[in-house]
């Protein structure tokens, strides 16, 4: 085994491996190594144990989140199993964990195995393109079609607010014309002047 050294303290060469009691000079520096050696390792350990741990209630949720999904198209798409199952669609890594991930995936694998130019297209594509594709056709497919009713009350609610017509104080309304000019005769100007409901 090659030594490093290193202000008089000889090292193992390769750091990850366990200190060697024949590579120190003497028992206090072997044990000291040693001890730093085990703590390391020990907090590498755990680390990964957290990152499995972690990793496997991700997958855990995406699983759970996938069933609840594909029980939901299936009340609405009655043909769901059969069309997946039929489809020999195939998409890269990235495209399939992102559909898994997406709230709508179970849709989209629908789609896909119905449209399989669609799939094509995706699969020609670069990860992130292919990605960004996906997106845009999640967007559609979960848009909610506008009704007619929805875009006449849009087009309704930017009109100004109607007139009040002036009204005497008999309460019988004044004739005027759309732009608020009075359209009647002398004698209803007059009078309307004279009473004051036309100034």
């Amino acid at each position: 085994m090659e030594m490093a050294i290193e202000e008089g303290k000889p090292k193992p060469a390769d750091p990850e491996a366990k200190p060697n009691p024949d590579s120190f000079k003497d028992a206090f520096t072997y044990a000291e190594a040693l001890a730093k050696w085990s703590a390391e390792n020990a907090i590498k350990a755990e680390r990964q144990r957290n990152d499995k741990e972690r990793a496997e209630k991700e997958q855990d949720a995406i699983r759970s989140a996938w069933v609840r999904g594909v029980e939901a198209i299936k009340k609405t798409h009655e043909d769901y199993e059969e069309v997946v199952s039929s489809s020999d669609v195939q998409v890269s890594d990235a495209v399939r964990d992102a559909i898994l991930e997406s709230d709508h995936g179970p849709l989209l694998i629908y789609h896909l195995a119905q449209n399989t130019d669609i799939a094509d297209k995706l699969s020609e594509l670069s990860p992130r393109k292919a990605i960004l594709e996906l997106g845009k056709l999640e967007a559609t497919l979960t848009a909610k079609p506008e009704k007619k009713e929805d875009k006449l009350v849009d087009k309704l609610s930017e009109a100004p607010a109607p007139i009040n017509p002036i009204r005497s104080s008999t309460g019988a309304t004044l004739p005027l014309n759309a732009k608020g000019e009075f359209t009647g005769t002398y004698a209803e100007y007059k009078a309307a002047r004279l009473n004051g409901t036309l100034k």
